[in-house]
Formats: C-alpha cells, sequence, structure tokens
C-alpha cells in the first residue's frame, strides 16, 4: 500500500484522489491507516482556510493584490497546509481520526504535557470512549494543570504504532486474564482497543509515562495504588461536565488485566455478567447493562472491534492461533 504522506498532495489537487480515498475509506471504515489519512485532509483544510482568513485580513489594494497573485498565493497556502497537517504540528488529524473510528486511533501522537480521558458517569466506573456524544470537537479534555503521580515515574509510553503491535504485545496478558474469567481473550483485546484506541491514547502520568491502563478504571477510596489526575467529561443526567478525576496507575500491563479481572469480581453489580461468559455478545451486554459505560452503545462498539477485520487481520499478522467460541 502506497504511504499516505505521498498521497497528501494528489489528494489536495485531484477529484481522483478523494475518489480512491472515499472508496477505501468505504470498504474498511475503521482501518487505522484510512482514518489518519481522513484525518490530515480535514487538519489541512482547516489550516488553508486559517490562512485564506489572514491574507484576506491584510489585503489593503496594493499592487501584488491581484487575481493572478491570489491563485499563486492559495496554492502556496495550501501546500503549507499540507505540510503541517502531514507532520501533526498541531495534532488535529489523530482527535478527527479518533472520533470517525469510534476509538481506533491512527498514528502516533504528538508527545505533549497533555492527558485525556473518555467521559465516565460514576468513580469506580472504567470508562466509555462515545465519540458521537460529546460536544464539540474532541471526545477528550485535555488537561488543565497536571497533577503529581501518587508514585514514583513509571516507564516511558510503549510504543504501539499498529494495530498488529498492540495485539502482539498484550495477547499474552490477554490469553491469562481471559483464562480466569473464562472469556475468549480477544474480547479483552477489542475493549482494551476501543477503550486506549488501539493502545495510542493511553492515560499518561505527568512525566510523560505510561499509566498501563488498558481499561481507563478510576481511582477511587478503595483503591491504594498510585493515580495519576486528569480532566474527563463525565454525562450527569445527559448534560456533558468537565471534571478532574483521579486514574489508577499500573506498573505493566499484566496489572491493569488483573485489576480489571478483580474489578469485575468485586463488583456485586457485575456477577451476572460473569455468569455470561460463555458467549462474547452476553457477556458484553450484560456488562453494560451492568453499568460498567456510560455509552449506550458501548456493548456493540466493542463487540464491532471484536468482530472486525483490524483484529482478526493483526492476529493473522502476528501468527496468533485462536479458536472460535
Amino acid at each position: 500500500m502506497v504511504q499516505s504522506s505521498a498521497l497528501l498532495p494528489f489528494y489536495g489537487y485531484s477529484k481522483n484522489g478523494f475518489a480512491e480515498l472515499r472508496q477505501t475509506a468505504r470498504q474498511d471504515p475503521t482501518d487505522p491507516d484510512t482514518l489518519r489519512r481522513v484525518g490530515t485532509q480535514f487538519e489541512s483544510f482547516l489550516i488553508q482556510t486559517m490562512l485564506k482568513s489572514m491574507r484576506e485580513a491584510g489585503q489593503g489594494g496594493g499592487v501584488l493584490d491581484n487575481k493572478q497573485v491570489d491563485f499563486y498565493q492559495g496554492l502556496f497556502d495550501q501546500q503549507i497546509a499540507f505540510e503541517i497537517a502531514r507532520h501533526g504540528r498541531l495534532g488535529l488529524a489523530d482527535r478527527i481520526a479518533a472520533q470517525l473510528g469510534n476509538g481506533t486511533a491512527t498514528e502516533k501522537l504528538p508527545v505533549t504535557t497533555q492527558n485525556f480521558a473518555p467521559p465516565r458517569r460514576q468513580m469506580e466506573q472504567p470508562s466509555s470512549i462515545d465519540p458521537n456524544a460529546l460536544p464539540a470537537f474532541s471526545r477528550f479534555e485535555k488537561i488543565e494543570k497536571p497533577s503529581a503521580v501518587e508514585a514514583e515515574a513509571l516507564p516511558t509510553l510503549p510504543h504501539f504504532e499498529t494495530a498488529e503491535d498492540f495485539v502482539r504485545i498484550l495477547w499474552p496478558h490477554a490469553q491469562r486474564a481471559a483464562q480466569s474469567l473464562g472469556l475468549d481473550p480477544r474480547l479483552l483485546l477489542a475493549q482494551a482497543a476501543l477503550e486506549t484506541g488501539w493502545g495510542k491514547q493511553i492515560i499518561r502520568t505527568e512525566a510523560q509515562g505510561s499509566s498501563h491502563n488498558l481499561f481507563n478504571i478510576k481511582a477511587d477510596s478503595r483503591w491504594q495504588g498510585p493515580a495519576t489526575q486528569i480532566s474527563t467529561l463525565e454525562y450527569r443526567q445527559g448534560v456533558a461536565v468537565r471534571e478532574q478525576a483521579p486514574f489508577r496507575a499500573y506498573e505493566s500491563f499484566d496489572q491493569s488485566f488483573n485489576d480489571y479481572v478483580a474489578f469485575l469480581r468485586q463488583q456485586p453489580r457485575y456477577h451476572h455478567a460473569l455468569t455470561q461468559t460463555h458467549s462474547a455478545i452476553d457477556f458484553m451486554h450484560s456488562l453494560a447493562e451492568a453499568g460498567y459505560a456510560t455509552d449506550p452503545a458501548y456493548a456493540d462498539k466493542v463487540l464491532r472491534v471484536f468482530k472486525g477485520g483490524t483484529l482478526s487481520q493483526a492476529l493473522e499478522k502476528s501468527r496468533i492461533a485462536v479458536e472460535d467460541r
């Protein structure tokens, strides 16, 4: 497949390029590369509009203010917009792609002091990523003020370039946790993929280390381990409200899976779901009905990832043999 960076100028000037991108998106709407290219296009259009507005504000009827100059300045602005968007200078493309992909992230996010978290309803609930319910541009809110982590700095953020990396690294941990619960390990990977955008939106610590929190579980009063405070959107009676909330931090992904298992077993409301582990569909819908997530479509979204081509292809490329259940 041709890399998206090589196709950007082609899409910017050719209707055929847009047609090809549209066709690719229809064939696999959740493909990370396609979503990244679509997000980059949106970002480039926004940048180009901004540059155009700036130029119009500065025009004063000079010698060079004519249609010919405007034409070439427009082409120049278009190229600048492409270059800025392609290199992720503003970071808008990743957020747009995450919205379009219902939590499926794309290229590596730029390293900043920002921190993000999806909305949730109660302190002890893990998050549900709901890109359709949040207002305005992004389903995430950036942290207003970085807070101290209640432990030593954790290791740097793991590098998940592709869904294949995500599956290959996390599969052994998912297998152990799934065996403990009697679940299909692919379902745990699908849920973690939705929660973290295939590992690209894992909550970070103040030092830009990884919280390893694959299921975005909050740190309530019962949690005695390290935590990181971030800004998140909560839904109160259907209204989005920005709040500060602590999230659990782990030393490894294995700890995250183990805590997820313990979290479900310690909550009485999830006991019925744990009796439905023979079926991925029944388990996930029962989990959602018990109040696991704020998004009413949460179970369906997890199951779409579970049944989708991105996960199956990643498993195949990683040469992981799975048993259909």
